[in-house]
């Protein structure tokens, strides 16, 4: 049978050829299907990562103590609340960080030339410049929180100022004149320039926007110590493990609240308004999908059954000789078999030759419509690896997971099997003779 195989293929070497890569397109095309459903499944997962908060929830009348967020939090599949407070600070024993590139303004327009700003945060960890942000990282202590009642501040201030974990520092509320006394516990590190722009209108005074003179605190402590309105208690943000698990969070939220309670969705807003190109990529690539494999199998179909005319002479001179139809059923199993290996490697040897310039093409389409979906602020700064927005990670190595591969192999038996139907049908339907003198 491997015999007569290798000289049924040595005989039709064009034939041969032409096969492989038509089988290798088909399957070409579904990998970039399946390349662009891996794609839009990891960007959900970073869309919801960099969006964060998934459900806000919202009523005038809730009246949430420090203890409600503290029993939300301890719901299944919640990993933090969010509510918080800027505070504007002077800073009475050190000076705030002035490093800078671009323009160097001279004048104090709004007079915060000295300040900084404290964010006061419920989870501090899960705020976006940590949760999300590759440039910023926790380089020594911790995040503030309930137990932990320090502040984090930014490795140039802390250099600037000779300052280390458990050191205190005093500060002057720019709001209500009190001073305070906040004692260091972790140190972050903002690994982007601060840029100041020709159309800085500030002055100075934009040394408080600088990353740089941000002060993070845990909400809890900092309201009570400033005798603060507790301002979260109409309402806040809920981060959830997954969006799978929107629903029932919402459904524990409205049992605990009161079905009275508005929760909003952020997650599903994020996607469908700002990062609308993962929704567009997910059905395209399911259209991709089954597009390709109708056409390419009907395509695969009507060749294989045209160009079976030879192989029924053939099958009826093994008949003839005593073969029997399994045998030659066989046979033709073997033939198409090598068909379709050989489509498969040309498919592989297709998608590698031009995943380069695919996802070059992706990428340039998804950025495009990212941002013009995308909300821009504009300002007489920049931080250039900070904010940048969502983006979508794009690598031709996202179409080898275990699960695309095994689909590739499902459809790969699938053009096996159907490329041999009609062939066969007509060697098991029609006598030996009549296939011998096959003109048709």
């Amino acid at each position: 049978m491997f015999k007569t195989t290798m000289l049924y293929l040595g005989r039709n070497k064009i034939r041969t050829m032409l096969f492989f890569l038509m089988i290798g397109f088909v399957l070409w095309g579904e990998m970039i299907g399946l390349l662009l459903n891996s794609i839009a499944i990891q960007a959900k997962k970073d869309a919801f990562s960099y969006n964060g908060a998934a459900l806000f929830i919202y009523d005038e009348n809730l009246n949430l103590t420090k203890e409600n967020y503290e029993k939300i939090k301890k719901m299944e599949h919640v990993l933090g609340v969010g509510n918080w407070k800027e505070i504007v600070v002077q800073p009475l024993d050190t000076n705030n960080v002035k490093e800078h590139i671009g323009i160097t303004p001279k004048t104090d327009v709004r007079g915060m030339a000295d300040k900084m700003v404290i964010l006061a945060h419920m989870d501090t960890q899960m705020y976006q410049l940590f949760r999300w942000e590759k440039s910023v990282s926790i380089i020594d202590g911790d995040f503030p929180n309930n137990e932990n009642k320090g502040i984090l501040i930014e490795k140039r201030y802390a250099d600037l100022n000779h300052l280390k974990i458990g050191d205190t520092i005093s500060y002057t509320v720019t709001q209500t004149e009190k001073t305070i006394n906040l004692e260091i516990c972790g140190i972050y590190k903002v690994d982007s320039e601060f840029e100041i722009l020709e159309d800085n209108q500030e002055g100075t005074s934009v040394y408080i926007h600088s990353p740089y003179n941000t002060i993070f605190v845990d909400y809890d402590y900092i309201i009570e110590l400033l005798e603060f309105e507790y301002s979260a208690k109409t309402g806040g943000e809920i981060y959830i493990d997954d969006a799978s698990n929107l629903q029932q969070v919402a459904d524990n939220l409205h049992a605990m609240l009161g079905q009275e309670v508005s929760i909003y969705d952020n997650t599903t807003t994020y996607l469908e308004e700002e990062c609308r190109i993962v929704g567009l990529m997910e059905k395209t690539s399911t259209l991709i999908c089954i597009f390709v494999l109708c056409i390419g199998e009907i395509i695969i179909l009507i060749v294989f059954s045209l160009c079976a005319n030879q192989y029924k002479k053939e099958t009826g001179l093994f008949l003839i000789l005593g073969k029997s139809k399994y045998w030659c059923l066989g046979r033709y199993l073997f033939i198409t078999a090598f068909y379709t290996i050989g489509g498969f490697i040309f498919g592989i040897i297709i998608y590698q030759l031009s995943s380069e310039i695919m996802c070059e093409l992706i990428n340039n389409i998804s950025m495009n419509i990212i941002n013009n979906s995308q909300f821009k602020a504009t300002g007489g700064y920049l931080t250039p690896n900070l904010g940048q927005g969502f983006q979508i990670a794009i690598n031709k190595n996202m179409l080898f997971s275990n699960s695309n591969i095994l689909t590739l192999i499902k459809i790969t038996l699938s053009s096996w099997l159907i490329s041999s139907l009609l062939p066969l049908h007509s060697v098991f339907s029609t006598r030996p003779k009549l296939l011998l003198n096959s003109n048709n």
